[in-house]
């Protein structure tokens, strides 16, 4: 039983530091781009667009807290920034042919 405890402790340890409480990056590009869109929306109106975030963060099972580490890893690096946001801007591309496509 001690063994089996110490076995799920470590797992658990392991697990959260390996996180580090960072989003997967593809989750996050279009985590991102949502909320981006979220603001244009929103844009003047504070309460609805923090209902709209709440409701991203919900929908990809995320936190402010594991949003702002994420944040905070691709803003320490500016080349690490500059990448995801590429990916941020083509998949916002993306978006927007799928919409004049279903017109």
């Amino acid at each position: 039983m001690k063994y089996l405890t110490l076995l799920l402790l470590l797992s658990v340890i392991f697990i959260s530091c390996k996180s580090n409480h960072r989003i997967e990056e593809d989750n996050f590009v279009n985590l991102y781009a949502d909320l981006l869109v979220a603001k244009e929306i929103y844009r003047g109106n504070d309460s609805a667009y923090i209902k709209a975030r709440d409701s991203i963060y919900n929908v990809y099972s995320v936190n402010q807290f594991m949003v702002e580490r994420t944040l905070e890893y691709y803003n320490s690096d500016t080349e690490k920034w500059k990448k995801f946001f590429e990916k941020v801007v083509r998949r916002l591309e993306e978006k927007q042919t799928e919409i004049k496509m279903s017109y």
